[in-house]
């Protein structure tokens, strides 16, 4: 359910989301503004959030449990 969430309306991290209205909003404003990158093409989100499509790798379960479990000692 997450997932499908996730694919449809973006991350759930409240700063990303906060980010990429701003990158939304700034790719609007440079349309409005008929604003164009250095090589002449449109501006887009890619331009103002460089990082979005960045996704952090999901943890395996080991990883998981070791989190879980703390610190092992011996």
């Amino acid at each position: 359910m997450w997932l499908a969430y996730r694919a449809k309306r973006g991350p759930l991290n409240p700063m990303l989301r906060t980010d990429a209205a701003f990158g939304r909003l700034s790719v609007l404003l440079s349309q409005v503004h008929q604003l164009k990158h250095q090589s002449g093409r449109p501006l887009g989100m890619a331009d103002f959030v460089p990082y979005a499509s960045d996704e952090e790798e999901e943890a395996s379960m080991e990883e998981l449990a070791a989190l879980l479990t703390g610190p092992q000692h011996g």
